[in-house]
């Protein structure tokens, strides 16, 4: 039988699923890089254009950030007015250099306040169009046309810490504006609106830059696999326990089917990935693991070893959320 598979993506891996049978809706709540909770108050500073001056892009992306901020209603806002004396570029090529005095000045009152800069590393959006003749003609036409899109936003975030006067944070946000359009026969194709891709670009950067800070959820489908003939009946059930709240009854039977050694080779490693997921979906990322291996060992599918692979990283994750802030923030 052919088996079809779709991705779903977790983070900045993929997960390989048959699209048959029934899924688990996971929810997953990702831990912020750096924590914002421990401040009350956030200061968008000067955050400026590849030149080292505050262009329509760094402007869009400094109101657009303080919009989302003040939409979370968890800390005091402090807009660039306020704070753009702060920090200034050095020059088009260096990193940010923090105004010390005045940075001094305003840590007398706010002293519990974690403040934003940043340069707009890059921003242009390239068009080309492009061509391919190939054997087979469309209304008489061989030749295809289109247009592709390259290029990567990139914004070099800093986070400074206003009392201290000391980096606490820096990483570079990268959103790839790599798109490929309709292919039209003989005739002239239509171009992209770079514009608009660099304003969505500017959007899911910001996005980035919020989720680096605070908490967010995240929702993964995960596809049970099975074939015509595999018998697990209650997959279907499995499902409805864990999308209903009762995850233990979900596993109970998946597990059912990874220790039912009357199974036929043909569908054991599906049990052992089955349940695999089932662990997933449960936060146990090394059982998962461990099943998703089983599952490999049994028939050495790339999407198991990958699948497995994908646990590990959430196992890193996990530790690497657990680890303490970095020396200097403190309680506030």
């Amino acid at each position: 039988m052919k088996t079809f598979f779709r991705i779903l993506t977790i983070g900045t891996c993929l997960l390989w699923q048959t699209v048959q049978a029934q899924s688990l809706m996971m929810k997953i709540t990702r831990k912020p890089v750096f924590d914002v909770s421990a401040y009350k108050q956030i200061g968008i500073g000067d955050i400026v254009g590849p030149n080292g001056f505050r262009n329509q892009t760094a402007m869009d992306l400094s109101d657009e950030l303080t919009t989302l901020l003040t939409q979370k209603g968890s800390h005091e806002i402090l807009d660039h007015s306020t704070l753009s004396q702060m920090a200034r570029s050095k020059s088009a090529l260096k990193e940010i250099q923090i105004n010390e005095n005045a940075l001094a000045a305003l840590s007398k009152k706010m002293q519990s306040a974690v403040m934003i800069v940043g340069r707009i590393q890059s921003e242009t959006v390239r068009q080309q169009q492009k061509s391919h003749t190939g054997s087979i003609s469309v209304n008489g036409c061989a030749t295809g046309y289109w247009y592709e899109t390259s290029g990567e936003f990139i914004l070099q975030l800093r986070l400074l810490d206003v009392k201290t006067a000391k980096l606490i944070k820096a990483q570079a946000i990268k959103i790839p504006m790599n798109y490929e359009g309709s292919r039209v026969w003989c005739a002239t194709p239509t171009q992209f609106d770079t514009e608009d891709i660099l304003r969505k670009s500017v959007s899911k950067a910001v996005q980035e830059i919020v989720n680096y800070m605070f908490p967010y959820e995240e929702t993964h489908e995960l596809v049970f696999e099975k074939t015509l003939f595999a018998p697990f009946k209650d997959l279907k059930k499995a499902a409805a326990f864990y999308n209903t709240g009762s995850p233990a009854e979900c596993l109970q039977i998946l597990e059912g089917y990874a220790k039912d050694v009357s199974l036929k080779d043909k569908v054991r490693p599906m049990a052992h990935y089955n349940y695999a997921l089932g662990l997933y979906a449960t936060s146990q990322f090394a059982k998962a693991k461990e099943e998703f291996m089983k599952a490999y060992k049994l028939s050495p599918q790339p999407h198991y070893k990958r699948n497995a692979d994908i646990a590990e990283n959430e196992m890193r994750q996990s530790y690497m959320a657990e680890k303490p802030q970095a020396a200097g923030v403190g309680n506030r």
